[in-house]
């Protein structure tokens, strides 16, 4: 074999370069599917995340005489921070920190709903994050229980600052049982926040929203830029991009604009 044939089996420069570029050419076809295809993905997680919450609401209240689990706040309720009795029906143990009338900080195993979800452990805090939800970039806000560090919220109309027992003397501070929630389908029970800090979403009229904000996420929007990293109401206002559980178990896309409307949060309108 002559030396001219041994080398002809190599690559010229030439025709690296035109590989190189084909092979980065397909990369930026694809990288815009390939993405699309994962943030898909993430929208199915975080729905059967909510379904399974939802699941465990719906059965805690089946087994409690119709009343839900209570919000978990920054550990004050309508009266002082909770007793370990009371809080034992918060929904969410998240709290980091001491209680001054109780032993927290809690543990996460200990939520009301974990025994009819049966998932405990880092499953659990799997199952109360969004795939697409950065936690890390919430550890600037840290309430004096702690970071929250999940995705998903109880409707504070709902679950209300106060233990899941009969009325006492403060009307305004109990959950609400599921015989007076009007129109599940469309009540919010689980929000995806933007920011959340603790275990509790305040929906608000949109003449509240301003100067109380408990804003949804954009994260799962379709087809919709968002622009900036600071919350406008203006733009992020109309776009569905949080996936909220309803009170009847299905899962659905809701703006910020829809969650101003009392229908969507307020279990007491017809």
């Amino acid at each position: 074999m002559s030396k001219a044939a041994r080398h002809r089996g190599g690559f010229t420069l030439v025709e690296l370069l035109v590989v190189i570029g084909i092979i980065a050419l397909l990369v930026s076809i694809l990288l815009p599917t390939l993405n699309r295809v994962r943030k898909q993905a993430n929208a199915v997680k975080c729905q059967s995340n909510i379904r399974q919450i939802i699941a465990g609401m719906i059965m805690y209240s089946n087994e409690n005489k119709g009343w839900y689990p209570s919000v978990a706040g920054n550990g004050s309720w309508t009266v002082g921070p909770p007793t370990d009795a009371e809080a034992s029906s918060d929904w969410i143990h998240w709290h980091k920190q001491g209680n001054p009338r109780g032993t927290n900080p809690r543990n996460l195993d200990g939520s009301a709903i974990v025994r009819y979800i049966n998932v405990r452990g880092e499953k659990l805090k799997e199952l109360l994050r969004c795939p697409s939800d950065d936690t890390l970039s919430r550890f600037s806000n840290i309430m004096s229980a702690g970071s929250y560090d999940y995705s998903y919220s109880l409707n504070d109309r709902i679950g209300r600052e106060q233990w899941n027992k009969p009325p006492v003397a403060n009307a305004a501070g109990q959950p609400f049982r599921s015989k007076v929630i009007h129109n599940p389908a469309e009540k919010i029970m689980i929000a995806e926040e933007w920011q959340p800090d603790d275990g509790r979403w305040i929906g608000r009229k949109a003449t509240d929203a301003a100067a109380n904000p408990d804003f949804l996420t954009t994260r799962h929007a379709v087809g919709q830029k968002i622009s900036g990293t600071v919350f406008n109401t203006q733009t992020w206002g109309p776009i569905k991009g949080a996936e909220c559980g309803m009170c009847d178990g299905h899962v659905e896309l809701i703006s910020n604009n829809q969650s101003n409307d009392p229908r969507f949060w307020d279990p007491t309108i017809k």
